[in-house]
């Protein structure tokens, strides 16, 4: 990310997906059948710990990016 933010890839995630910790939020890259790029942003707030915020996060992108 340009601003030095960091970032950590996702595995297994959509085409690709990473996670921002400082923006609190998953960034998830589908392609769709008809090869249409597709993004889903999720954003958590409100979470006591690090820890949960990252794992509530992941866990919502999963369930989006399997609508997609």
């Amino acid at each position: 990310v340009s601003n030095g933010e960091p970032i950590e890839e996702i595995a297994g995630l959509g085409d690709g997906a990473i996670f921002r910790p400082q923006g609190s939020e998953v960034l998830v890259e589908v392609t769709s059948p008809s090869g249409e790029l597709l993004w889903l942003t999720i954003t958590v707030h409100n979470v006591d710990t690090p820890a949960d915020l990252k794992r509530i996060a992941l866990d919502l992108a999963k369930r989006g990016a399997a609508r997609l």
